[in-house]
């Protein structure tokens, strides 16, 4: 449910993110506007959660965002009402799980870092495994999207930049053959192996366009 407040937040947001870094947003249509979904993106970067919520302009969308953030009222409230849910690390099994399967089940649509942390040189990860758990226990689809940029203009351990972002969604990954099996640890694996994949293969796919846009006689896209 999209409340005044969450589209007062992206609607100005968005505005920043425009003049800041150029946003640029490919393929949204390939994001249904209803249906429990699980939005699966590469993670480099504090800019990351932010850009995907103004991103994703045609629904709300919720956050797992780290538990302490949650200790000020005023400030846990107030992501509260921006889709922020707890999550909890390194304390075993995440304790929030079945939060995130009453939203899933709801028809939301969940955001996830399936590499766990922020890349600390920009480049794509592993996924972690309890990204094949909750998608294994969900049964929901997953969308990948792969951030070009973020790193760049915020990276982990550096000032911010003023440089062009772009935010590339893509296709549903193919899970339906391990969604149909157990939960053994290497289905798991594969799910988060096979998402990572999908996110390598948008990241590979704009970077060759870009590649085509500088060589001679061509012309770059504004």
């Amino acid at each position: 449910m999209m409340t005044w407040f969450y589209y007062f937040v992206r609607f100005v947001v968005r505005k920043y993110m425009d003049w800041k870094y150029y946003l640029r947003v490919v393929n949204l249509e390939a994001l249904p506007a209803q249906g429990g979904m699980i939005i699966a993106c590469n993670h480099a970067s504090h800019l990351d959660p932010p850009l995907m919520g103004v991103s994703v302009s045609h629904r709300a969308i919720y956050f797992m965002a780290r538990s302490t953030l949650f200790n000020n009222p005023i400030f846990g409230a107030m992501i509260r009402n921006l889709h922020a849910v707890p999550i909890i690390r390194g304390n075993g099994p995440d304790q929030n799980w079945g939060l995130y399967l009453k939203l899933l089940q709801a028809g939301e649509a969940l955001l996830i870092f399936p590499e766990g942390t922020r890349s600390e040189d920009g480049e794509l990860q592993r996924g972690k495994s309890g990204f094949g758990r909750l998608v294994h226990m969900s049964q929901a689809p997953v969308y990948p999207v792969y951030i070009h940029g973020s790193h760049a203009a915020f990276p982990k351990h550096g000032r911010k930049k003023r440089v062009p972002i772009t935010v590339i969604f893509g296709a549903p990954v193919d899970l339906s053959d391990l969604q149909a099996q157990g939960d053994e640890k290497r289905v798991l694996r594969e799910i988060s192996e096979r998402t990572m994949t999908a996110i390598a293969q948008l990241k590979a796919e704009f970077e060759k366009t870009q590649t085509a846009s500088v060589q001679p006689g061509s012309r770059r896209e504004n």
